[in-house]
């Protein structure tokens, strides 16, 4: 299941320039007061209470990150220290560095963050799709979208499921169609969805207003250019030469936090931590799904639950476009 925690630590570092300012006599203190205390200082901790049983603590530990590029046994061992103590004193389940470190600081209570966006990128296809109704000034039912299908069929299915209340017109694009038929059957026995599943490229693009895009594109074989005005959510690869999309692409997105998270967290935190992995870390461990996400096998009712709280907490998303 991975880790799923109410007490989590999230890891800072000083400001690279700090220390450089400082006086010869002022450094040779710092570092001293380094090695002979495992304590950090009154206010490297501070306590955010997000949800009932959800705290995200903040930890700025006495070190730039470019000191830790190569640390010294002795460096490590008074970190391992540090981090467990304060696990210790804060009921701290797991700190997580940013995803910056180096690979070689590993320590048992401290992990690289694990939350990277990836996730709740996925997850917001449906909060991503209105966006686009909204743009296009056109009901989201109305909306006629095509799937691109690449190898992972549970978030296809996860997909097919979440469009059935709010798509009419649904088109999956496969390379497995014998397969993805038998699915598109389960699906209209389970919802009522009629889903449309061809393995032609121009055919299943032809009328696509908008165009979800799990695949990579250069693994299809497409017998001739192709033009489109769809609007495209990209969660695989559209680099090729046979399809040209004249309207927007989007990569992934910008995430707008609740305003009452926005002034809970001490602002040095977005230094280390984009949004889009905070608001990762908050969601997942608040549905008490945890890491578990970092996996492949990730069923509807996960992104389902994790859509509608971004959407009831105050979430916001704005697209990423290229």
């Amino acid at each position: 299941m991975g880790y799923l925690m109410s007490n989590i630590g999230l890891i800072l570092f000083c400001d690279e320039k700090e220390g450089k300012r400082n006086g010869i006599i002022k450094n040779i203190f710092i570092i001293l007061k380094r090695l002979v205390s495992s304590k950090l200082p009154d206010d490297a901790v501070k306590k955010a209470e997000l949800y009932d049983g959800l705290n995200i603590f903040t930890v700025r530990l006495p070190y730039r990150l470019s000191e830790l590029k190569k640390p010294s046994r002795f460096k490590m061992r008074r970190l391992k220290k540090i981090i467990k103590k304060l696990c210790l004193d804060y009921s701290i389940e797991k700190c997580f560095f940013p995803d910056s470190v180096p690979d070689e600081l590993n320590i048992d209570l401290c992990i690289k963050n694990p939350f990277l966006g990836h996730f709740l990128y996925k997850a917001l296809l449906v909060n991503i799709l209105k966006k686009i109704s909204d743009k296009k000034g056109k009901d989201i039912r109305e909306l006629s979208v095509a799937i691109i299908h690449g190898k992972d069929n549970n978030l296809l299915y996860s997909y097919i499921n979440m469009l059935s209340s709010i798509s009419k017109f649904l088109t999956i694009i496969t390379k497995k169609k014998e397969s993805i038929d038998n699915m598109a059957d389960d699906i209209f026995e389970e919802t009522g969805l009629s889903v449309r599943v061809t393995d032609n490229m121009i055919s299943g693009m032809e009328d696509a207003e908008v165009v979800v895009n799990l695949a990579d594109l250069w693994d299809f074989n497409i017998s001739k250019n192709i033009k489109s005005n769809a609007s495209v959510i990209n969660y695989g690869s559209v680099k090729t030469d046979k399809i040209r999309f004249s309207d927007i692409v989007i990569n992934a997105v910008d995430i707008v936090l609740p305003k009452k998270i926005e002034r809970m967290m001490e602002k040095d935190v977005f230094k280390f931590y984009k949004r889009i992995e905070l608001s990762e870390i908050i969601l997942l461990n608040k549905v008490k799904i945890g890491t578990c996400t970092t996996g492949d096998d990730v069923d509807y009712s996960v992104i389902d639950e994790v859509a509608r709280q971004f959407e009831n907490e105050g979430f916001g998303l704005i697209p990423i476009i290229s």
